[in-house]
């Protein structure tokens, strides 16, 4: 069953990869989506096709968590380690965990907000409730919990641990520039909510 579960998450994110080539490459302009864009910055414009901001977003950020998650897979099917009842429970519980939490991250975000480039709607408001009310970046959050399943699938501390770092860039590449974007689109209402909410873990002093 578990290796069933991995290798249908492997499919589903070399899917996934493909639709960021196909998005990054052939999107096209839409009445609802134009927006200025800064060559200068990594804040991407969607009425372009193609340009830096995307390319610097690609490396930097979907590449190494792409990395991460073939090299994790593909050191655990090379694995001979048997895989216990208990631990299988426990890796599975972990991946459920994260994917829940990733769907509820998603999903109170709403669709208008979660996006490929990092722009913003008209009357977009900034999310200060839920999951977002205890951390600023809780679907990424969430991936990290899902990749840490995949790490434990190894049985290897140092691939685990690779993995987990090359995934953590690439998830901190992004929150470095939407945070910039952040602080740009909303100001001072930005500074007070991350003043009070934690990046990756809930501020336990609020």
């Amino acid at each position: 069953m578990l290796i069933f579960v991995s290798r249908t998450l492997v499919l589903c994110y070399y899917c996934y990869a493909f639709y960021c080539f196909f998005f990054f490459f052939f999107k096209q302009k839409t009445a609802y989506e134009i927006y200025q864009c800064d060559w200068s910055s990594d804040v991407c414009s969607s009425d372009l096709a193609f340009d830096r901001a995307h390319v610097k977003q690609l490396l930097g950020h979907t590449l190494p968590i792409a990395a991460a998650l073939i090299g994790l897979t593909t050191i655990s099917r090379m694995s001979d380690v048997p895989l216990g009842k208990l631990e299988g429970a426990i890796i599975m519980a972990v991946f459920l965990a994260g994917s829940i939490l990733r769907v509820m991250a998603v999903y109170q975000l709403g669709s208008q907000a979660f996006k490929f480039d990092i722009v913003f709607r008209d009357q977009q408001t900034l999310r200060q409730e839920k999951l977002y009310g205890w951390i600023r970046h809780p679907s990424y959050a969430a991936m990290m919990i899902v990749i840490l399943a995949y790490a434990l699938t190894t049985h290897h501390w140092l691939a685990g641990g690779v993995g987990l770092a090359s995934a953590w860039f690439g998830f901190q590449y992004r929150i470095h520039h939407e945070e910039k974007a952040l602080l740009e689109q909303f100001g001072e209402e930005y500074v007070g909510y991350r003043d009070k909410t934690g990046m990756w873990f809930p501020k336990m002093m609020r």
